[in-house]
């Protein structure tokens, strides 16, 4: 069973992913997913903040989000480099992004406000992942 531990250690990665790609964009449609990233990473960062409380709350623990990826076993790869084209940020994004989509549907044990946030969350991160990058080079 996924925890909101592990679900904000994932909107955590990719809200910190989306910012690389944001500072690094190059090429064709630039300013389009210049600004695409750039939602991403502040409803990443906004949503990380809502679901680490939660999950204090809920007596899990918080790991520092610089050490996630290192100890924490999670299946992340981070984005490294410095110039990143359009096919592959819409990759990168897609893939990522239905990953935590993902982890947040297979939540269980949590209820009222706790799942109301992770559904808003779901379905702000669905329209952006999945409808905004989809129309990126169509």
């Amino acid at each position: 069973m996924n925890t909101l531990s592990e679900l904000s250690n994932y909107v955590y990665l990719l809200g910190n992913d989306a910012r690389i790609l944001h500072l690094y964009t190059e090429g064709e449609n630039f300013m389009s997913i210049h600004e695409l990233l750039q939602d991403l990473y502040e409803v990443c960062f906004e949503y990380y903040d809502t679901f680490a409380e939660m999950a204090i709350a809920h007596s899990e623990s918080i790991p520092n989000p610089s050490d996630i990826v290192l100890t924490e076993g999670i299946d992340w790869n981070p984005t490294f480099g410095n110039a990143f084209d359009t096919n592959f940020i819409v990759s990168e994004v897609k893939e990522k992004g239905n990953k935590v989509i993902a982890t947040g549907d297979t939540l269980e044990g949590y209820e009222g406000f706790v799942k109301s946030e992770i559904d808003a969350f779901n379905a702000e991160l669905d329209s952006i992942v999945n409808y905004k990058f989809g129309r990126i080079g169509k």
